[in-house]
Protein backbone atom coordinates (compact mmCIF):
# COMPACT_ATOMS: atom_id res chain seq x y z
CA UNK A 1 0.00 0.00 0.00
CA UNK A 2 1.85 3.54 -1.03
CA UNK A 3 0.84 6.26 1.75
CA UNK A 4 2.64 8.70 0.21
CA UNK A 5 1.07 11.87 -0.13
CA UNK A 6 1.69 12.40 -3.76
CA UNK A 7 -0.80 9.83 -4.94
CA UNK A 8 -3.69 11.37 -2.76
CA UNK A 9 -3.22 15.16 -3.38
CA UNK A 10 -2.51 17.07 -6.71
CA UNK A 11 -1.91 19.89 -5.42
CA UNK A 12 -1.55 22.46 -2.18
CA UNK A 13 -3.22 25.67 -1.38
CA UNK A 14 -0.57 28.08 0.21
CA UNK A 15 -3.09 31.02 1.43
CA UNK A 16 -0.36 33.64 2.28
CA UNK A 17 -1.95 36.83 1.88
CA UNK A 18 -5.45 35.99 3.09
CA UNK A 19 -7.49 35.46 0.08
CA UNK A 20 -9.00 32.23 1.33
CA UNK A 21 -8.68 33.03 5.06
CA UNK A 22 -8.66 35.85 7.17
CA UNK A 23 -6.24 35.79 9.53
CA UNK A 24 -6.55 38.83 10.80
CA UNK A 25 -7.66 38.01 13.77
CA UNK A 26 -4.67 35.83 14.78
CA UNK A 27 -2.38 38.48 13.39
CA UNK A 28 -3.86 41.29 16.22
CA UNK A 29 -3.31 38.70 19.34
CA UNK A 30 0.07 37.67 17.99
CA UNK A 31 1.20 41.49 17.70
CA UNK A 32 -0.87 42.22 20.67
CA UNK A 33 1.60 39.81 22.79
CA UNK A 34 4.81 41.50 20.94
CA UNK A 35 3.15 44.86 22.31
CA UNK A 36 3.03 43.66 26.04
CA UNK A 37 7.35 42.73 25.52
CA UNK A 38 8.24 46.42 24.29
CA UNK A 39 7.75 49.90 25.99
CA UNK A 40 7.95 51.61 22.61
CA UNK A 41 4.52 50.66 20.81
CA UNK A 42 2.01 53.32 21.86
CA UNK A 43 -1.54 51.90 20.19
CA UNK A 44 -2.96 48.54 20.22
CA UNK A 45 -3.71 47.05 17.56
CA UNK A 46 -6.75 46.09 15.46
CA UNK A 47 -8.13 43.98 12.66
CA UNK A 48 -8.94 47.30 10.66
CA UNK A 49 -5.27 48.28 11.15
CA UNK A 50 -4.42 44.51 10.14
CA UNK A 51 -6.47 45.02 6.50
CA UNK A 52 -5.14 48.03 6.34
CA UNK A 53 -1.82 46.56 5.38
CA UNK A 54 -2.46 43.50 4.37
CA UNK A 55 -0.17 42.59 1.10
CA UNK A 56 2.34 45.72 1.89
CA UNK A 57 6.01 44.36 2.55
CA UNK A 58 7.47 44.81 6.35
CA UNK A 59 9.00 47.89 5.60
CA UNK A 60 5.75 49.63 3.99
CA UNK A 61 3.74 48.04 7.17
CA UNK A 62 5.75 49.67 9.74
CA UNK A 63 6.35 53.03 7.71
CA UNK A 64 1.95 53.17 7.56
CA UNK A 65 1.36 51.66 11.16
CA UNK A 66 4.65 52.79 13.32
CA UNK A 67 6.34 55.66 11.91
CA UNK A 68 7.80 56.94 14.83
CA UNK A 69 10.05 53.39 15.57
CA UNK A 70 13.22 53.36 14.70
CA UNK A 71 14.91 50.80 12.22
CA UNK A 72 16.26 49.03 15.24
CA UNK A 73 13.04 49.30 17.09
CA UNK A 74 11.31 47.70 13.77
CA UNK A 75 14.00 44.99 13.51
CA UNK A 76 12.88 43.65 17.49
CA UNK A 77 9.42 44.09 16.99
CA UNK A 78 9.23 41.75 13.87
CA UNK A 79 11.37 39.56 15.27
CA UNK A 80 9.55 39.33 18.31
CA UNK A 81 5.63 39.63 16.52
CA UNK A 82 6.71 36.39 14.80
CA UNK A 83 7.75 34.31 17.41
CA UNK A 84 4.23 34.73 18.13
Amino acid sequence: MDTSLKNKFDSIIFDLDGTLWDSSANVVLAWQAAKQQVDYIKEDFTQPMIHSITGMTYKAIFETLLPYLTEGQREDFKTIASKK
